[in-house]
């Protein structure tokens, strides 16, 4: 396993895998990375360490509770947007549905949630409609960490579901472009290469095609978003700018 990362950075998914192993047993079936660590692409300022486990079966409240435990544990020497990952049977990859059922799921958004005892573990009717765009990525870019060759775990996600998924993200980030304007800008950049172009990219992948498909205007912020998340320092946003920068972007999107 070749990453494009600091040592730091992937060294954590080592104890990762072996925590998942020791947890599930005989029903891990294999745990699989996404995401921009998988396509070469990961800031450690503004990147989370995205990744998928797949079982045999459904899980107990009693080993949701203890993954929730562990993740809190690695979260730790994780960088600083964490962990964001999903657990998934095989029978629901099989018969795949959108939105799509899971048995565990963990990020940073959900942490203050689980450090709260805000989340029943005994419930077995979750769906999470992010997961067609996780799947997809998933099979076209993913990395096998261990178990089964994800090539035979996952599905083909129907593109309509996909599409579905990194619309509805679209819209989300169109309510409020100032919060995380990176992430923004070059988010509404990859759905448009998938959209225009079929390319399943990372944020930074996207934004690099966008260039030789926007507006001298469009460029411009583009080109901030990833001379940001290259790394090259930060500057101040223009939220007028951002905001018009948006509202273009929503008129090109079949929103």
């Amino acid at each position: 396993m070749n990453l494009q990362a600091p040592a730091h950075v992937t060294h954590p998914l080592d104890e990762i895998v072996d925590s998942m192993k020791r947890l599930l047993g005989a029903n891990l079936v294999g745990m699989y990375l996404h995401g921009s660590l998988a396509m070469g692409s990961f800031n450690p300022d503004l990147s989370d360490i995205e990744f998928l486990v797949v079982t045999k079966t459904n899980l107990s409240p009693e080993t949701r509770r203890s993954l929730a435990h562990t993740l809190m544990e690695l979260t730790a020497h994780a960088p600083a947007k964490g962990l964001e990952m999903s657990v998934l049977t095989v029978d629901a990859l099989r018969n795949f549905k959108h939105p799509t059922p899971y048995e565990f799921h963990f990020s940073n958004v959900w942490l203050e949630r689980y450090q709260n005892g805000e989340v029943d573990f005994t419930d077995n009717d979750k769906v999470d409609a992010d997961l067609a765009a996780h799947l997809t990525v998933t099979k076209a870019r993913g990395v096998t960490l261990y178990g089964e060759p994800l090539e035979t775990v996952f599905p083909d996600i129907p593109p309509r579901h996909y599409t579905e998924s990194i619309l509805e993200d679209a819209r989300s980030i169109l309510e409020d472009m100032i919060s995380k304007p990176v992430y923004n800008v070059l988010n509404l950049c990859r759905v448009r290469a998938f959209l225009e172009d079929g390319k399943i990219a990372s944020k930074k992948e996207g934004g690099e095609w966008a260039l030789s498909h926007a507006t001298p205007f469009q460029n411009g912020i583009i080109e901030q978003a990833l001379a940001e998340y290259s790394g090259g320092g930060t500057a101040p946003w223009d939220k007028a700018a951002l905001n018009r920068f948006g509202q273009e972007m929503a008129e090109q999107l079949p929103l």
